[in-house]
This record gives C-alpha cells, sequence and structure tokens, in this order.
C-alpha cells in the first residue's frame, strides 16, 4: 500500500451490541481503565478516573447506635415528665375547659405516678408513660426517629451481611429462606412502633399499645436470627469462653428472652384485643405485681444486654465492605467512540 495507516491513538473498547447509541459499547460498561477518558475533565484534573467510595459499615454497630438513641430518648422523656408533665397533669385542665384531654370531666387534675391511663389500664407505669403527656410527647417524638432510621439500618445492614454469608456459604439454604421471609416483616414492624406516639393512650389504649406490640416481635425474630447465625458461622467470643462457651450463652440468653417476651406479648395482646388485664398479672409481687415485674425482665433482656451485645459484636466482628462506584456517562463514551473513529481513518494524500 502507498499509504501506511496509522495506530489508533486511544485504545479500542469491548465490543456490545446492546446499545442503540453506540453499537460497539454499552454505556454502563467499565471505561475508568481508559487515561484518555481523563482528558475530557482536564479543568478538574485533580480526580481519578479510577476512584470509588468505600465504606465499612459494622450491622452491630448501627444496632448499638439504636440502643443508644433509645436510651436518649428514654432519659429526656424521664427529664421532661418530672420537670414539666408531672406538674401540668396535677394541676388539672384549663379554666373554663374542664374536659380538655387528657383530662376527664369532673375529674381534674391527676398524679402521674399513680393515676395515669396506663396504670388504670395495666395496674402500672413503665417507659412509656413519660412520652405519653404534652410537651413530653412532641419534644420526644422529634427525636425519635434517630432510633427508629438506625434500627432499620441495622434491620437492612444485616440482611445484607446474612444475604453474603449465604453467597460465601456460611450459612445454610434453610436459614437464609427464613431471614428473607422475615426482613420484610420486621421492616414494617418496626416502623410501625411510631404510632405509639400518633394513637393518644388517653384516647385509644388498645391502638396505642398495638404499636409497642409490632417493635416486641421485630426484636424476638432479630434475636432467633442472632442466635442461629452465631450458631450457623461457628463464631467465638474469649470472653464467653470460646465456641463451646459462646454456643451455652446464646442459647441460654435465647430462652430466657423468648420466655419473658412471649409473656409480655401475650399480657399485652388482651389489651388490644379489648380484653381486661390478666388477674394473674395483677398479683402482688412484693411492691411490685406480677406484670410490672415482666416488664422490667423485658427491657433488661431487650434494651440493656442488647446494648452491650451489639458493642462486643461489633468489635470482634468483621464489618461489611460497601463499594459505590459511577460509571462513565453516554457522551464521554460517544467522545472515545468518535476519537477512536478518526484515529482509525488513513490520512488524506
Amino acid at each position: 500500500s502507498k499509504f501506511k495507516q496509522q495506530q489508533p491513538i486511544l485504545p479500542r473498547m469491548p465490543k456490545r451490541e446492546d446499545d442503540p447509541l453506540l453499537p460497539n459499547e454499552k454505556a454502563g460498561s467499565r471505561s475508568n481503565h481508559h487515561p484518555q477518558v481523563k482528558d475530557l475533565f482536564s479543568m478538574h484534573s485533580q480526580g481519578n478516573m479510577d476512584s470509588t467510595l468505600n465504606w465499612p459499615v459494622q450491622p452491630e454497630t448501627l444496632r448499638f447506635y439504636a440502643y443508644v438513641f433509645f436510651w436518649i430518648m428514654g432519659f429526656l422523656a424521664m427529664a421532661l415528665t418530672e420537670l414539666v408533665v408531672k406538674d401540668r397533669l396535677a394541676a388539672g385542665p384549663p379554666p373554663g375547659d374542664p374536659s380538655c384531654p387528657p383530662f376527664e370531666m369532673g375529674q381534674g387534675g391527676f398524679d402521674l405516678h399513680t393515676h395515669s391511663h396506663l396504670i388504670r389500664v395495666y395496674g402500672f407505669n413503665n417507659i412509656c408513660s413519660n412520652w405519653d403527656y404534652s410537651p413530653a410527647r412532641e419534644i420526644v417524638a422529634m427525636v425519635y426517629p434517630l432510633f427508629e432510621y438506625t434500627l432499620i439500618l441495622y434491620l437492612v445492614a444485616d440482611f445484607i451481611n446474612m444475604a453474603i454469608s449465604y453467597q460465601k456459604g456460611w450459612v445454610s439454604p434453610r436459614y437464609y429462606r427464613v431471614a428473607r421471609t422475615l426482613f420484610p416483616i420486621m421492616l414494617i414492624l418496626c416502623s410501625w412502633f411510631r404510632m405509639i406516639f400518633v394513637i393518644l393512650v388517653y384516647e385509644d389504649a388498645r391502638g396505642h399499645t398495638a404499636g409497642f406490640l409490632g417493635l416486641q416481635l421485630t426484636l424476638m425474630m432479630v434475636a432467633c436470627l442472632n442466635v442461629w447465625y452465631i450458631s450457623e458461622t461457628k463464631l467465638e467470643y474469649d470472653i464467653l469462653g470460646g465456641r463451646r462457651g459462646t454456643q451455652i450463652a446464646s442459647l441460654i440468653y435465647l430462652v430466657c428472652d423468648l420466655a419473658v417476651s412471649a409473656t409480655k406479648f401475650w399480657l399485652d395482646v388482651h389489651v388490644v384485643l379489648g380484653y381486661d388485664y390478666p388477674s394473674w398479672g395483677m398479683k402482688p409481687v412484693g411492691s411490685l405485681v406480677v406484670g410490672e415485674c415482666v416488664d422490667h425482665v423485658w427491657m433488661l433482656f431487650n434494651a440493656i444486654l442488647p446494648l452491650i451485645i451489639s458493642y462486643v459484636r461489633s468489635q470482634k466482628e468483621q464489618p461489611l465492605e460497601i463499594t459505590i462506584d459511577l460509571q462513565a456517562p453516554k457522551y464521554i463514551l460517544q467522545r472515545i467512540r468518535e476519537q477512536e473513529k478518526e484515529a482509525n481513518e488513513p490520512p488524506v494524500p
């Protein structure tokens, strides 16, 4: 040939036939390995086309923070109740409006610690009574999303961890099928807990308690999946005496947690279904009653111990590695294609 063909300036892209705009390339194909792409962004030359966002995410850290936010919410509610709410309820309704909620016609004010609406239904107060009345309810409701969203993020991250463990063969297909089935149920039930701020206890105690039942079920499912995961993956912790000690401790925790959670759930279901609180739950145990004892033990296994457990696991287990990348836009690939075409054309004689 009289004319010698020039070598292309740019390397050829992998051929793809599924893009109508670029017959030989797909817009989503990896083009960041082409140094020429960077020339198209010369005004931002400090960038690196191979850069990605890499985030280590430890699911148990998210659960730890969720419980931290819960206790921040609880202590804030207690402080507001003691400083503001208690005196307002004792003072009674404003003049000229004797039936203004939460007050009832002709009854005036009441003592929160002896005659709250929870006591009228259950016979005792629990932590929820601290955010049942204004202004504690409104202020705590603004803090509550920190707990709810972090707990939901934990559920999502933990499910991703389960899915990856299944793909790697660390957990059985049966475990993953159960986890995959329970995951959307837990998300829905967890999000319904917010109804405690929507349905007021002095207007509808049944509806107010129903939202709490959803959280109880979610925490029971979380406990079951976590202990099962520890057993499937053979996790062990030196603080518990190695693998055997870890297995024994986790099973003891699960049995105790399910026992007290099932008891509390059964007591609360009576209220939600419109029945009176069971008489055996009102039997005295020292200065308390049975239902109140169950409530305290439930708080231990579902609000205190998980705070400690999640912290220990977050320090001992490997985090998820999340990588986020962005492929080059179509117009970048189009310009690369045009440059390749021009480079492959023989020079004009």
